[in-house]
C-alpha cells in the first residue's frame, strides 16, 4: 500500500486553513489537446448567478473524456496528501473559461462550495501574465485574502466551506481556462 505524503511536502497556503496548492499536478498535461476541452461544440451554458452576482460571467463546457481523465489524475494526486479523503466519493467534472466582456465582468463572485468535500481548480493556460487578472482569491483565517496567479498545471484545493472567487479578466483579448472538480462524500 502506498504511504500517504505529509501535506508539508507540497506548497500550501499556510494562513488559509485547509487549502492546498499543488504545482505540476499532472505529469504529462502539456501532451493533452487542451483546445478540445474548450471547443464551442462542447459549450454548455453561461453560468446563471444569483441576482446580486448577475454582473459576473463565465463560460462552462460539458466535460469530455479528456477532462474526466485529467480529473481522475488530479484526484489521485490529492489523495496522496489528504489522509481524510473519503473512501466513497462522487467526482463532478467541469471546464470553465473566464474572459473580458463589454457589459459583464469575466470573473467569479465570492462563494464557498458549501455541500462539497472539496472544490478543485486546475489552471490550463500554458502562459498567463498576472497583469491580465483572473486571480484566484481565498479568504483566510486571519481576515485577509490570499491571492494566487493562474499558473499552468497548478491545482488549488479548497476544503469547503472556504470563501473564494476569481477577479475579472482585465485584458479584452485574454481567456483564462481552468478545469473544475468537486468531490462529494457518498455514504
Amino acid at each position: 500500500m502506498k504511504q500517504k505524503k505529509d501535506i508539508s511536502d507540497i506548497a500550501t497556503i499556510a494562513s488559509c486553513g485547509k487549502c492546498l496548492i499543488i504545482d505540476n499536478t499532472v505529469e504529462d498535461l502539456e501532451q493533452y489537446d487542451i483546445d478540445s476541452m474548450f471547443h464551442r461544440s462542447n459549450h454548455k451554458v453561461i453560468v446563471d448567478w444569483p441576482d446580486k452576482h448577475k454582473h459576473f460571467y463565465i463560460d462552462q463546457y460539458k466535460p469530455n473524456d479528456l477532462v474526466k481523465e485529467i480529473g481522475r489524475k488530479v484526484i489521485d494526486k490529492i489523495r496522496e496528501y489528504d489522509k481524510e479523503f473519503p473512501e466513497q466519493y462522487k467526482l463532478i467534472y467541469g471546464a470553465h473559461e473566464i474572459r473580458h466582456h463589454e457589459n459583464t465582468l469575466g470573473g467569479i463572485a465570492p462563494h464557498s462550495d458549501r455541500g462539497h468535500y472539496i472544490g478543485v481548480t486546475l489552471f490550463m493556460n500554458q502562459y498567463w501574465n498576472k497583469d491580465w487578472g483572473a486571480w484566484n482569491y481565498v479568504y483566510n483565517d486571519n481576515d485577509g485574502i490570499d491571492i494566487n496567479i493562474p499558473t499552468f498545471n497548478r491545482t488549488i484545493v479548497l476544503y469547503a466551506p472556504r470563501l473564494h472567487g476569481c477577479t475579472p479578466v482585465w485584458e479584452r483579448d485574454k481567456v483564462r481556462r481552468s478545469l473544475q472538480f468537486f468531490v462529494d462524500t457518498v455514504e
